[in-house]
């Protein structure tokens, strides 16, 4: 069976993704650069990948407001008719068989019995299919999220990552990680989740729904794939509950964390949250007697060392512009990786075009070198 084109890709990532478009807002895996991370194409090529998709009734493109992003970028979201299109593409290949690798086992499975799999990659499973490659599932572990989720590069954090693994081994429940904005609390909670223990794990982003419903029924449906048993008995067989972008949700929302907080207090299970360090006390979860007491374990993140942004821009840099850049983004992890990359699209949503232009000009200046 030929390989999937490029586009029709593109269609069952975005399928993949189709929980990050609400109402008010989407997340970023759904933009061009999204899009362009997800399927490893260039970002330059996104457009003529997308467009025959728009054109063609199957995408459509509009402005929204993107988590974590200052201005509106155009997302992209299935019609019916790209809907529809997926179900063609299911049917093309649902009598098919694929070779899959799980927890250590390989077999031969059924594309349509592979369908029922809580949280498969739609996109995977169709190109293993077509491919004949090895379709690898949840590399070995059980793991339930609501999109993509991969580890990110996590810069100058050592003694972060230390406390990251004394709670991993230690009595406390809870790993609370603040920063803010753009300061890498997502990357490194998914660094400590992906990279530092391979218990089941579950991955929410509150910013998607915060409600109390919402967070009692992603918590329900993990324990019940995972085990027959209460969230007690998975307590004794441990597992990490990760919830990210809590910022400012609905009340019931902070009760519900509230009150799986106190539940898996002394067990094996651990809760990590990703937090905005500007999130008011009366949004927050947890009080100052549970991090006094041992049961709330805080990381706060700030600023890149200025030695670890001289070894990202590398030595050639100019030390004045260098310096420049590092002022003016104060060491913000996002905003450096974003003008090392030379993203200027991604810079004007946190800055000024006039700031932007500026830096995207100082990144290209050298060191002076003095000859003999």
């Amino acid at each position: 069976m030929p390989r999937l084109s490029s586009s029709y890709r593109a269609l069952l990532y975005l399928y993949d993704r189709r929980r990050e478009v609400t109402d008010d807002h989407a997340g970023e895996g759904v933009t061009q650069l999204g899009i362009s991370e997800g399927l490893g194409i260039p970002r330059s090529h996104i457009t003529r990948v997308v467009r025959p998709l728009v054109e063609d009734g199957l995408l459509v493109e509009e402005k929204r407001h993107v988590v974590d992003k200052d201005r509106k970028l155009n997302v992209y979201s299935l019609t019916s008719k790209g809907l529809a299109k997926i179900k063609e593409l299911i049917d093309e290949t649902s009598d098919l068989e694929v070779t899959v690798r799980a927890r250590g086992r390989t077999e031969r499975m059924g594309v349509s019995e592979l369908l029922e799999t809580p949280n498969i990659s739609l996109l995977d499973l169709i190109d293993s299919a077509r491919d004949g490659k090895t379709l690898e599932l949840g590399g070995g572990r059980f793991i339930v999220c609501d999109g993509e989720l991969r580890a990110n590069p996590v810069l100058d954090r050592e003694e972060e990552l230390i406390i990251a693994e004394e709670f991993l081994e230690d009595k406390a429940s809870t790993l609370v990680v603040l920063s803010n904005r753009g300061y890498g609390s997502s990357s490194l909670m998914k660094k400590i989740a992906l990279e530092m223990t391979d218990k089941p794990l579950l991955w929410h982003d509150l910013s998607n729904d915060g409600s109390r419903t919402r967070i009692e029924r992603e918590v329900s449906a993990f324990v019940k794939t995972i085990s027959d048993e209460e969230l007690v008995e998975l307590n004794d067989v441990g597992a990490i509950l990760c919830f990210d972008n809590y910022h400012l949700i609905p009340e019931d929302g902070v009760d519900a964390m509230m009150d799986l907080m106190r539940r898996l207090s002394g067990g094996c299970t651990k809760l990590m949250v990703a937090m905005r360090r500007d999130n008011p006390s009366y949004n927050r979860f947890y009080q100052k007697e549970d991090v006094d007491a041992g049961r709330v374990v805080e990381v706060y993140l700030g600023r890149l060392g200025y030695e670890c942004v001289e070894d990202m821009f590398g030595s050639d840099m100019d030390p004045e512009a260098l310096k420049l850049i590092y002022m003016m983004t104060r060491g913000q992890p996002l905003a450096l990786d974003l003008l090392k990359k030379g993203d200027d699209e991604g810079l004007r949503s946190m800055y000024p075009n006039e700031e932007v232009r500026f830096m995207m000009y100082l990144r290209t200046k050298k060191r002076e070198r003095l000859y003999d």
